[in-house]
Formats: C-alpha cells, sequence, structure tokens
C-alpha cells in the first residue's frame, strides 16, 4: 500500500512538475518600480492661491519642507546637475567681473527668450503634472502685489509674502551657489549670503542688463532672477549668468 501511494504521488509530480519534457511556465516578471528623483515633490508641498493668476509652491525647489533652503540649479539646466562654469572667466581690465563665452549647457548658445514648462525646466522634469519655474511676469506680480514681511525666527531670517486674498507663503534667504572657482574651472562647495539675501530665477532671459554688480558682453544672453534682500527689506530684478546657480520657487498653472 506504501508503494502504491509512493507510485501515485510520483506520476502526480510528473503530470503537475513538466515530466512530459516541458518546461514549467515562469512567473510573469513585475514591473520594476519607477525611479524617484531625488527633486521630487515633497509629500509636505502645497499650492497656495495668493490671489494671483498662479498657485505658488509652500517649498523650495530641492526641499523637503518649507523651512529648508532647497538646492542651487543653474539656468536651462534640466538635470539638475551640472556644476561645470566653462564658459564664465575673469574678463580682463573689466575690475575682475565675470562674463561668458558661449557654451552648449545651460539653454544653449542661443537660449529661448523662456523656458517654464519646456524640456529645459528643471521643475518641469522633475515634479510634473503642470509645475513649472515661475516667468518674469509672474515673479513681478508677487513683487508688487503682496506684502513682503520680514521674520526672524531664532536668527533665521525669511520673508513672509501674504497675497491680496490674505493667504501667504514664507521664502528663505538661501542665498545662492558660491561664485569663486577652483583650478578646474569650476564653482566652490557652499553658498553665499545665507540668511542676508535670497537668489531666485524667472524662467525668462534678459533683455536689459541690471543689477549684476559685474561685467557682461554685450553679446552674452542673461536670465532674470529676483534678489531679495534682508537690509533694503525689499525686492528686485536682476540679471545673471545662466551658469550661476540660485534657488527656484515653483508655481502652477490655475
Amino acid at each position: 500500500m506504501l508503494f502504491g501511494f509512493g507510485a501515485i504521488a510520483l506520476m502526480l509530480c510528473f503530470a503537475g512538475c513538466g515530466g512530459d519534457g516541458e518546461e514549467p511556465t515562469p512567473e510573469p516578471e513585475t514591473d520594476p518600480q519607477p525611479e524617484v528623483s531625488k527633486f521630487a515633490m515633497p509629500e509636505a508641498n502645497e499650492a497656495v492661491d495668493l490671489g494671483l493668476s498662479v498657485l505658488w509652491s509652500t517649498c523650495n525647489f530641492g526641499a523637503k519642507n518649507v523651512g529648508q533652503h532647497g538646492g542651487y540649479f543653474a539656468w536651462g539646466d534640466p538635470t539638475g546637475e551640472l556644476y561645470s562654469a566653462v564658459g564664465i572667466v575673469h574678463a580682463p581690465n573689466q575690475d575682475d567681473g565675470y562674463t561668458s563665452w558661449t557654451t552648449a549647457n545651460y539653454g544653449g548658445i542661443n537660449p529661448p527668450s523662456d523656458i517654464s514648462g519646456t524640456n529645459l525646466d528643471v521643475v518641469a522634469r522633475h515634479w510634473k503634472n503642470g509645475w513649472r519655474i515661475p516667468r518674469y511676469s509672474e515673479m513681478k506680480e508677487l513683487k508688487e502685489k503682496c506684502q513682503w514681511e520680514l521674520i526672524n525666527n531664532y536668527g533665521v531670517l525669511r520673508y513672509r509674502v501674504t497675497g491680496p486674498n490674505g493667504n501667504s507663503i514664507v521664502i528663505p534667504l538661501s542665498g545662492m551657489q558660491g561664485d569663486n572657482f577652483t583650478s578646474e574651472n569650476r564653482f566652490s562647495s557652499g553658498p553665499l549670503h545665507v540668511n542676508s539675501a535670497g537668489f531666485y530665477w524667472t524662467s525668462c532671459t534678459a533683455d536689459i542688463k541690471v543689477g549684476r554688480g559685474y561685467y557682461v558682453a554685450d553679446n552674452i544672453v542673461t536670465s532674470y532672477a529676483i534678489l531679495i534682500n534682508s537690509e533694503t527689506g525689499l525686492s528686485a530684478f536682476v540679471d545673471h549668468l545662466r551658469a550661476f546657480h540660485m534657488s527656484i520657487r515653483p508655481v502652477h498653472d490655475k
């Protein structure tokens, strides 16, 4: 009797385990998990309606929460990874100012006048779902139609920006990536002007060169950023070389 049960079990095994010479059907492979960008939108982020033409993010791009400075990004670098300063050199006989020759990076030799929502927009690439870099006109609206109040939280300075409808966002004075260079012609590590100023890119190239404080040749395309200064208590537009690394505060269409 024992032999009979063993024989039956053996036959069942042959029948169910490919004993007829066929390979067993493999289990279907599960889809690989999509790679999560290190610049992915944080769960803490919200889209705030300030009563303006667009919604404003509560977090800087690259930040994990409202209080963090976030990352520092070159204009027109959708990867968020480029740190090469090739094309920015000391301009001879120009008071040690900086100038730039054209390069393939940071929007190309002849960049578009507006990269918001395009394949050169680092926010649109990593946050998706309609988020993008603010345009000059949208940043101008934030500057002129909102109330800016400097707040001091245990020595950390930020601006509370309140819109016409009473809603507000907080913008840190995150500085900008250092503009000194090493022998390898790359940006030095560490931001400048933290807790005294903030530099935030717009998506638009500059048609008028203003407020830089260093020389730029006439044929070089610069881009607009807004400078938030704790000393003056007000924000102002400046144009900077596209390879400089600054903060970004994303926006979303209503």
